[in-house]
């Protein structure tokens, strides 16, 4: 919390980099109330903040991961690892292929670029929930400069 401090006592507190570091501190120290916190008093985020705050909701177990995604899709565009973490989440909720497909769907219909992390995301996401025949499509579709080590 002093360093909290000291970033509002030396106007470090619109400073994105540093927002941003205290919100991963807080969800170091499994403070979900004062992350939150900040991040609601943050005026100004971007991509980077956002995810901070849906990663750490995820970390938690909180499905109000899906409520701060929801926002962010009023205020910015998603970015590739906003998929990749809202993946990891459909996992685990009882409408999560139907989530899974939709954000399938956006990504393709937003042309965002799938590198390999989102690729692979998409692959673990339907292999487990046992919709094989889309990951084998995925799996099909995969960019073919992927590495492998043996």
């Amino acid at each position: 919390m002093q360093i909290h401090q000291m970033a509002i006592k030396f106007s470090y507190n619109n400073d994105l980099f540093i927002v941003n570091a205290l919100l991963n501190m807080y969800d170091e120290i499994r403070s979900s109330v004062l992350a939150r916190k900040l991040f609601d008093i943050t005026t100004v985020r971007d991509a980077v903040l956002w995810n901070s705050m849906i990663c750490a909701y995820i970390e938690y177990g909180f499905y109000e991961a899906i409520d701060v995604f929801k926002r962010m899709q009023e205020e910015i565009s998603l970015d590739e690892r906003t998929i990749v973490a809202l993946l990891s989440l459909c996992r685990e909720l009882d409408d999560g292929l139907k989530r899974g497909r939709s954000l399938h769907a956006h990504s393709f219909k937003s042309e965002m670029r799938m590198d390999v992390s989102v690729e692979n995301a998409f692959l673990s996401m339907y292999t487990d929930l046992n919709c094989v025949e889309a990951a084998q499509k995925v799996f099909g579709e995969m960019s073919t400069d992927v590495d492998v080590i043996l």
